[in-house]
C-alpha cells in the first residue's frame, strides 16, 4: 500500500522512493485539492441529517439512557455549578470528582452549555467529530480528481460507524478513532526522522486517546508503546541499521513526554477511581456481570463480521479487505520490501489491538469498535494506493478508476443504513406511541419524587429499567436546574438486607413489578425485588404516593415517600402554574403569585405551633407578606430588594378546623399586566 504511484498531477509520474527510506504511505499534494468548505458542508449535512432522523425515529426519538445518560448528568451537574459558581465551580468539582469520561463530558457540556439541556445537545458537538475525519480525507487524497474523493467522502459517509460517531455520547467511539490514527499515523511511513509536527500531532493524538476513555489506559499505553517500537524498527530497518540508538531512544522519549505532560493533570486526580472501575469491571466482582459467552469463532469474528462488526461495519469490512489485498498485490509485482515492511508493521499493529478486545470475554459493538476504525483507516490507504495505481497507469487504469469510485458509491447508497437498529434489532427504536408513553412516565415519576420543603429528595431504584433508572431521573433533575437532589440504586447487589440499607437512607423508592418486562432481569438486583416490595409497603415510614402502569405489561410501578419528605402546604388560589427552570438567570422552578392575595392549603391540619416557611423574591422593592390563618393574623415578612431571593419564617397557630392560610401582599408590580407579586420556589410548614 506503501509505493503506489501518484497521481498524475504530481510531477515525475511513478515515484520511487530513495534508496533506504520507506515512501510515505499517504503524500499529500495541493495540486488539484479540493476546498475544505466542502469537506466541512458534507459533515455539518451528514451530522444534521443524521440527527434530525434519530429525533423523529431513533435513538434520540427515546429518552437517554446507558450509556449516554451518565456523561448528560455528569455535565448538566457541572455545568449548574459553573451557572451558580463559575469557574472555581468546575475547578473543585474535578478535583473532588473527576470525571469518568473527560471528553465525553466536555462535549455534552458544550453541548448543554450551548443548546440548553436536550438530548440531543451533545450530538451537535459531535459534528466536528465528522468535520474532522473528512478534513482528514481531504488532506490525504490531496491531488487525485475530484470524483475520486467525493466517492470516498461517500463511501466513508455510509459506514455505519458514522453513525455512531454522531449520535452516541459514550467515548468509546471517538476513542477508536483516535487509537487508530495514531497507532497507523506512527507506523505508516518513518518516524524517528519526521519533523515536529508530525511528532506533536501523534503525540497529542494519543494523550487524546487517553483522556477521551481513561478506564482502557493500559490498552491505550500498550498500543502506544508497540506503535512505537514497530515504527522505531522499520525506520532502523529503512536506514540500513545506520539510525543511532539515542537518536530512536530520544524521539520516543520526546514523543511519550509530550503526551505524559497533557494526560498527568488528571491522571493525578482521577488515576485510583480508573484503577478501581478495571479491577471492579474485568477482575473481581463484576467480572461476569458483562461477560458473553460465545463459541470461539464466533469470539474471534465478532468485531469483523460478527455480531460487532455488523454494527459498525455492514458490508465495508468485505471492501476494505479487497482494497487492501489489491493494494498488497501491486506491492508484491512492484517488489518494494520497504513498503511491504511498513505494511507488516501496519498489520502487526492492528494484530495487537484486535487482540485486546477479541480476547476478553467483554464484547459489545462499542467495546471493540477500535477494530472498526483501524479497518476504516486502512481502507482510506488502501483505496488511496489503488486509486493512485489505476490513474498512473494510462487510459485503461482510468477507466478502472471510474469503475472502482462508481462501485463504491453504488455499494453506499446500497448498503446505507441510519443509527438506529443496534438499541432493538427493529427498524426504529419503537413506535411514537410508546416513546410518548415512556417520556410521559419519566415525567410521572419525576413530578411523584419532587422535592418538598427543605427535604432534598433522595430517590432508590432497587432495580432498574433500561428506560426508568437511576441515571434517568437524575437528568430529569438536571433539567429542572436541580443539582442537589439525587436518584440511586445497587444493581450489582442482590442482597436484600443491602437493598433494605440504602432504602433507610432514601426520601423516596420507586419499585418496578418483578413481572414488568421492562426490568433488567440479567442483573442481580431484579433477583430481590419482589422481596422489596414487600418490605417497603410493609414499612410504617413509607406511605405510597404514586402507582403508575408500566409501558408493556406487568404490575404498576409503585413510589413510596418517607411520610417526612411530604409536602405540607399545596398552593391554592393566586398560585400560577409551576415554570422554569432559567439558568441563565440563576432561577430554579418556581411559580408566579399573582394578585394582592393568595392561598395555601394544610395538607396536615394537626392543631399545633408551626413555622410558615416561604423561599421567594418580589418583583417589586419594599414588599411585604402577610400571613393569616381563619381571619387571625399570624405575623409578616418584609422583602426590601426587587429580585433577591429572602426566606420569610412565620410563626404560625394552626386550631382546629383550620385547612387554609391566606396570603396577602403589601404590592404588585405595576408593569406587569397579570399584577405578579411574588415568585415562590419553596413552601413548607414545619412542626
Amino acid at each position: 500500500m506503501t509505493a503506489a504511484p501518484q497521481s498524475p498531477s504530481a510531477s515525475g509520474g511513478q515515484r520511487k522512493a530513495a534508496s533506504g527510506t520507506a515512501p510515505a504511505v499517504i503524500r499529500p499534494t495541493s495540486n488539484g485539492t479540493v476546498s475544505s468548505l466542502w469537506f466541512i458542508a458534507a459533515g455539518v449535512a451528514f451530522a444534521l441529517a443524521s440527527i434530525m432522523q434519530s429525533m423523529r425515529q431513533g435513538q434520540l426519538a427515546a429518552p437517554a439512557t446507558y450509556d449516554d445518560i451518565t456523561y448528560f448528568v455528569d455535565a448538566g451537574r457541572r455545568l449548574l455549578g459553573f451557572y451558580n459558581a463559575g469557574f472555581p465551580s468546575l475547578f473543585e468539582g474535578y478535583l473532588r470528582d473527576p470525571p469518568h469520561a473527560p471528553m465525553s463530558t466536555a462535549t455534552s457540556f458544550i453541548g448543554f452549555l450551548l443548546f440548553g439541556f436536550h438530548d440531543w445537545s451533545q450530538a451537535l458537538v459531535n459534528t466536528v467529530w465528522v468535520v474532522a475525519l473528512l478534513l482528514v480525507i481531504r488532506r490525504w487524497f490531496a491531488g487525485l480528481p475530484a470524483f475520486v474523493t467525493a466517492s470516498v467522502v461517500i463511501a466513508v459517509l455510509a459506514w455505519p460507524v458514522l453513525g455512531f460517531l454522531v449520535i452516541e455520547g459514550r467515548p468509546d467511539i471517538v476513542n477508536g478513532f483516535l487509537l487508530a490514527f495514531g497507532c497507523i499515523g506512527l507506523v505508516e511511513r518513518p518516524w524517528v526522522t519526521a519533523g515536529r509536527g508530525r511528532l506533536l500531532a501523534i503525540a497529542l493524538l494519543f494523550a487524546a486517546a487517553l483522556l477521551t476513555k481513561p478506564s482502557v489506559f493500559p490498552i491505550t499505553i500498550a498500543l502506544y508503546g508497540v506503535s512505537l517500537a514497530v515504527a522505531t524498527g522499520l525506520d532502523y530497518l529503512d536506514s540500513g541499521r545506520m539510525l543511532s540508538i539515542r537518536s530512536m531512544l530520544a524521539r520516543n522519549a520526546t514523543a511519550a513526554g509530550i503526551t505524559l505532560v497533557v494526560v498527568l493533570p488528571h491522571y493525578i486526580v482521577g488515576i485510583g477511581h480508573q484503577i478501581e472501575y478495571i479491577l471492579r469491571t474485568t477482575f473481581t466482582t463484576e467480572k461476569d456481570l458483562w461477560a458473553v459467552k460465545l463459541p470461539p469463532y464466533e469470539q474471534a469474528t465478532f468485531y469483523l463480521w460478527g455480531e460487532g462488526g455488523r454494527q459498525t461495519m455492514a458490508a465495508w469490512v468485505f471492501v476494505t479487505a479487497a482494497l487492501v489485498a489489491l493494494a498488497i498485490a501491486g506491492l508484491v509485482v512492484a517488489r518494494d520490501r520497504a513498503a511491504l515492511r511498513r505494511v507488516a508493521g501496519m498489520a502487526l499493529v492492528f494484530a495487537v489491538s484486535f487482540a485486546f478486545v477479541s480476547i476478553p470475554a467483554h464484547k459489545s459493538a462499542f467495546l471493540g469498535v477500535q477494530v472498526t476504525a483501524f479497518c476504516l483507516v486502512f481502507f482510506l490507504i488502501a483505496g488511496r494506493a489503488v486509486f493512485t495505481a489505476a490513474l498512473a497507469s494510462g487510459r485503461g487504469g482510468k477507466v478502472m478508476a471510474v469503475l472502482l469510485a462508481a462501485g463504491l458509491v453504488a455499494t453506499a447508497l446500497s448498503s446505507f443504513q441510519w443509527h438506529w437498529f443496534h438499541r432493538t434489532g427493529r427498524p426504529s427504536v419503537a413506535t411514537a406511541e410508546e416513546l410518548a408513553k415512556r417520556h410521559a412516565l419519566i415525567d410521572a415519576v419525576h413530578d411523584a419524587v419532587r422535592p418538598q420543603g427543605e427535604t432534598a429528595s433522595k430517590v432508590y431504584f432497587p432495580a432498574a429499567a433500561y428506560y426508568l433508572n437511576d441515571y434517568i431521573l437524575d437528568f430529569a433533575f438536571v433539567r429542572d436546574g436541580d443539582a442537589d437532589d439525587d436518584a440511586f440504586d445497587d444493581h450489582r447487589s442482590g442482597d436484600l438486607a443491602a437493598h433494605l440499607a440504602n432504602i433507610k437512607t432514601a426520601t423516596h423508592v420507586v419499585l418496578l413489578s418483578p413481572d414488568d418486562p421492562d426490568v433488567l432481569n440479567w442483573l442481580p438486583s431484579a433477583t430481590s425485588l419482589g422481596a422489596v416490595r414487600e418490605a417497603v409497603a410493609a414499612d410504617p415510614a413509607f406511605v405510597k404516593v404514586a402507582s403508575l402502569q408500566p409501558i408493556v405489561s406487568g404490575g404498576p410501578i409503585e413510589i413510596y415517600a418517607r411520610k417526612t419528605a411530604l409536602a405540607t402546604l399545596a398552593p391554592g388560589a393566586g398560585f400560577q402554574a409551576l415554570e422554569g427552570p432559567y439558568p441563565q438567570w440563576n432561577l430554579p422552578r418556581f411559580r408566579w403569585v399573582s394578585g394582592a392575595g393568595a392561598s395555601l392549603a394544610i395538607v396536615d391540619p394537626t392543631p399545633g405551633a408551626a413555622t410558615l416557611r416561604l423561599e421567594l423574591q418580589s418583583p417589586v422593592a419594599d414588599q411585604r407578606v402577610t400571613a393569616t390563618i381563619g381571619g387571625r393574623r399570624q405575623g409578616d415578612c418584609p422583602i426590601s430588594t426587587a429580585y433577591v431571593t429572602t426566606t420569610c419564617a412565620i410563626p404560625v397557630a394552626i386550631e382546629a378546623g383550620d385547612r387554609t392560610i391566606e396570603l396577602s401582599f403589601a404590592k404588585t408590580d405595576p408593569s406587569n399586566d397579570q399584577k405578579r407579586a411574588v415568585m415562590v420556589f419553596n413552601q413548607s410548614l414545619l412542626r
